[in-house]
């Protein structure tokens, strides 16, 4: 066991009884995000410290090692603008408007269900062809109550800092305001939302409609807004396989003996199709400390 470190072009050899990666992801491997995460990977917004390659997944793999939940990432619905303007980055996220409001792509359409949360939304917006379609639409009484809700509002956090926000008087001056939303589809979703909220059937909007982060509200109130967004990658979800122990697994579920993965670098423990999020810190603490229990053990006294 042990790997080959190049430094400015010469190699040297590591040998060891154990082997621990934990290279925090692949997040900024734009060759790993297109056959996984989004077909224009280069159209999301990188919100991470970019050092995220995937060098500890490629290298597992070339061993053996079996990879799980890849298509799957943490991160945040945010401005569009985020894009050109640091202000408008890590913060503020969509996360508490979208549960209230409706997430729809250029034609109008939702494109998700917006009760499982801003990650789950941030994923589905990555996964369009292209991620720099969407908008978030609401009406004045969302902005004015879940607007307000988060560490850091977007309202008013999103236009005090020079962010994009359309406001007209109805919904089809809002598509044509905005120039990128489909004027018939847009109004034609909102009235089948708004009919949905009021009738208490929205498990029958497709995409279905669920409370679990956040509860809907109809949007008639005006003036109206649509905010363009962006997904905001932080860490992607999915890595390589292991077992309770932080051993690394083949696709049989074999051990690699004195391979172990710990952290985002790892797969199996978030994602999903709820996009479910546990914390990345708290994932690496513990599988760190379990591959370092069970490497102790592996290597014996020293």
């Amino acid at each position: 066991m042990g790997m080959v470190a190049k430094t400015n072009g010469t190699e040297t050899e590591y040998t060891a009884k154990a082997v621990v990666l934990a290279d925090g992801g692949f997040q900024a491997a734009p060759d790993l995000l297109k056959a996984h995460i989004s077909s224009a990977p280069e159209r999301l917004h990188q919100r991470n410290a970019g050092t995220g390659t995937g060098d500890g997944l490629r290298m597992a793999l070339e061993v053996g090692a079996a990879a799980v939940g890849l298509n799957r990432f943490y991160g945040h619905l945010i401005s569009l603008d985020a894009l050109t303007n640091d202000n408008l980055w890590p913060y503020p996220y969509f996360d508490s408007l979208v549960g209230a409001a409706i997430l729809v792509d250029g034609n109008g359409n939702r494109i998700d269900d917006e009760g499982l949360g801003g990650v789950h939304a941030a994923n589905a917006v990555a996964g369009l062809a292209d991620p720099q379609s969407a908008f978030v639409v609401f009406d004045q009484d969302i902005w004015d109550s879940a607007g307000k809700n988060g560490l850091i509002s977007v309202n008013p956090h999103l236009t005090r800092e020079g962010g994009t926000l359309h406001q007209a008087e109805s919904l089809s001056g809002l598509s044509g305001l905005s120039a990128l939303i489909g004027t018939a589809g847009l109004v034609a979703t909102v009235e089948g939302f708004n009919q949905a909220v009021d009738s208490g059937a929205i498990g029958s909007l497709s995409p279905e409609r669920t409370t679990l982060k956040g509860t809907p509200q109809a949007i008639r109130t005006a003036p109206f807004y649509a905010a363009p967004v962006c997904a905001g990658i932080t860490y992607t979800m999915g890595g390589i396989a292991i077992d309770g122990d932080a051993r690394v697994l083949r696709a049989d579920d074999s051990p690699i003996d004195g391979l172990y993965a710990a952290g985002t670098t790892t797969g199996g423990l978030e994602g999903g199709s709820a996009s479910g999020y546990v914390g990345g810190l708290s994932q690496s603490a513990i599988t760190g400390l379990l591959a370092a229990e069970h490497a102790a053990g592996w290597v014996g006294p020293q």
